[in-house]
C-alpha cells in the first residue's frame, strides 16, 4: 500500500512546476476514517448546508450551530494533519 501511495505521489510531483515543486498535495476521498468518523462527517455536512442557507439569506448561523460547525471544522483540520502524518510515516517520506 505504501509503495502505491509513493507512486501516486511521484506521478503528481512530476507534473508540478519548479515553483510548485515543494508543494505536497494530499487528496482525501470524503469518506469516514479513523481520524474523522461518519457521524462527524455527516454532522459537518448538515451544518455546512445550514450555514450556506443562512449566508444566502443574508442571515447568521444560530450561535450553537456556529460553535459546533467551528469545532467540527477544527477537528477535520486536525484529522487532515494526522492523515498526512500517517501517510508520510507509512511511505517513509
Amino acid at each position: 500500500m505504501a509503495a502505491l501511495r509513493v507512486r501516486r505521489f511521484d506521478a503528481i510531483a512530476c507534473q508540478l512546476t519548479e515553483e510548485e515543486s515543494g508543494t505536497i498535495v494530499i487528496v482525501q476521498n470524503w469518506r469516514p476514517d479513523s481520524f474523522f468518523s461518519a457521524e462527524r462527517r455527516d454532522r459537518l455536512a448538515v451544518l455546512m448546508s445550514r450555514w450556506r442557507q443562512a449566508r444566502d439569506a443574508g442571515r447568521e448561523l444560530v450561535p450553537d450551530d456556529r460553535s459546533e460547525l467551528e469545532a467540527l471544522v477544527g477537528a477535520e483540520e486536525g484529522a487532515a494533519t494526522k492523515r498526512a502524518e500517517a501517510i508520510s510515516d507509512e511511505s517513509g517520506l
